[in-house]
């Protein structure tokens, strides 16, 4: 297997499939590989999507009880 990417993101890979090696049948493994997509924001990709949250948007992210990122206020994290 030919790793085109980060260090960072070959451990997140590395470490999900060790994992998975010993994770019940069916099991759902998530393995998030960041991208700040920074690269991308100046593309046609990113038209449409407004800087700021819309009222949908500000729900989601209050609807998550162990971490809430909402504008204008201190990011909650309970652990």
């Amino acid at each position: 297997m030919r790793w085109a990417c980060s260090v960072w993101r070959r451990y997140c890979a590395a470490g999900a499939l060790k994992v998975a090696a010993t994770a019940p049948k069916g099991s759902v493994i998530l393995c998030m590989l960041a991208d700040t997509s920074e690269r991308y924001m100046t593309t046609p990709l990113y038209a449409d999507i407004d800087a700021d949250m819309n009222e949908e948007e500000l729900e989601i992210a209050k609807s998550t009880p162990s971490f809430q990122l909402v504008p204008d206020k201190e990011p909650v994290l309970q652990m």
